[in-house]
């Protein structure tokens, strides 16, 4: 196909001069013929009525093809395609990653002729070294350049994350493997320069896993990878070959939360139930998480009817929780210690919605 007529077949060192001497701003796009989206940019967006009276009035426009100009491209530090750079007088003000449709273009167009540069250029302009520190504040902004579907800066900031968040904030562990994990989930299934990087990653902690059977860490690290990767057979795979060497609490230790989750979906009880090491605990967890308990202090500020039905649903989560445990345990042999939690989830909830959810079980005891 012809390159849209916004580009004009100009070195980028003429291109910057043209510009320059103009006065105008030069638009740099970078473009892949096995890149879908740049593609379709250059049958939509470039080609727009708006966007092309837009060039002729403002701007002179350079397409870069990454793969017939590696070294062009890597001087730009253009990492992937579609990618939209914009100089003014030879210096790069901004740039976006990721398909831009003619609306979206010309409204972060028009942000820059005003000077309102994109949230990567102002942070960056701000201070970019406070990413290096603040890790909610690089988290969010990762989560933002996704929303904004600039993938390949999405990716290298959850990359970064996904190495560094727990050295420098030991404390957000629990969120790396949580909602950070869901964010790259998300754009692993739509970038797939991200799965190539964090598959890169997965086999490396696999095999640094497999070294040392010790390393619980790295255990769950490598499971939550499957997961982002929508590979949970090979979590599966791997618990087969343990779960009779190894003690329910290790396997615990050395896969967090998503195998309990991997096996409840899979329908996997029997399992489930071998795993829990402290049945009566992990209810009395369950009654914490559920029972709301700062529903008072939300009492003042929602009506009756909001409130009863908040905590309505608390209760019925808490019954189908218990019904779960319960059902687990039974699956897996475990009789005495399901009888318990079934008494002890009629003690936390004395009604007959409890005492029918553990009765209306599904699951079907091996």
């Amino acid at each position: 196909m012809k390159p849209p007529a916004v580009f004009q077949s100009l070195t980028f060192e003429e291109a910057t001069a043209q510009a320059r001497a103009a006065g105008r701003w030069l638009i740099v796009a970078a473009t892949s013929s096995s890149s879908e989206l740049a593609q379709m940019m250059d049958k939509t967006t470039w080609r727009s009525a708006q966007v092309v009276d837009w060039f002729d009035k403002h701007a002179i426009g350079l397409q870069v093809d990454v793969d017939a100009q590696p070294e062009l491209a890597a001087a730009l530090k253009i990492t992937g395609a579609p990618t939209v750079l914009v100089f003014k007088d030879g210096e790069e003000k901004d740039r976006m990653d990721g398909y831009l449709d003619p609306a979206r273009l010309q409204i972060w167009l028009a942000g820059i002729e005003r000077g309102k540069a994109t949230p990567y250029d102002t942070m960056m302009r701000r201070g970019g070294s406070d990413l290096e520190r603040n890790m909610h504040a690089r988290l969010s902004f990762a989560k933002s350049l996704l929303n904004d579907q600039s993938f390949v800066k999405a990716t290298a900031h959850y990359v970064w994350l996904w190495r560094n968040i727990e050295r420098v904030d030991p404390d957000m562990r629990g969120v790396r493997g949580s909602f950070m994990a869901r964010e790259i989930k998300e754009l692993i299934g739509v970038f797939r320069p991200a799965r190539a990087s964090f598959t890169e990653i997965r086999e490396e902690t696999g095999a640094a896993a497999d070294a040392d059977p010790a390393a619980r860490k790295l255990r769950v690290d490598w499971v939550t990878l499957n997961y982002m990767l929508g590979e949970d057979d090979r979590t599966l795979a791997w618990f087969d070959g343990v779960k009779t060497s190894l003690d329910a609490e290790t396997i615990a230790k050395c896969t967090g939360p998503h195998l309990a989750e991997l096996l409840k979906a899979r329908g996997r009880w029997a399992d489930l139930g071998r795993l829990c090491t402290n049945p009566l605990k992990q209810l009395a967890f369950h009654h914490q998480v559920h029972a709301h308990t700062d529903l008072r202090l939300m009492a003042s500020m929602l009506p009756k009817e909001a409130l009863g039905q908040i905590e309505e649903i608390s209760r019925n989560q808490f019954r189908k929780s218990a019904a779960e445990l319960y059902a687990s345990l039974r699956a897996a042999g475990r009789t005495a210690d399901a009888k318990a939690v079934q008494e002890e989830a009629l003690r936390l909830d004395p009604s007959e919605e409890m005492n029918q959810a553990i009765a209306d079980s599904p699951v079907r005891y091996d």
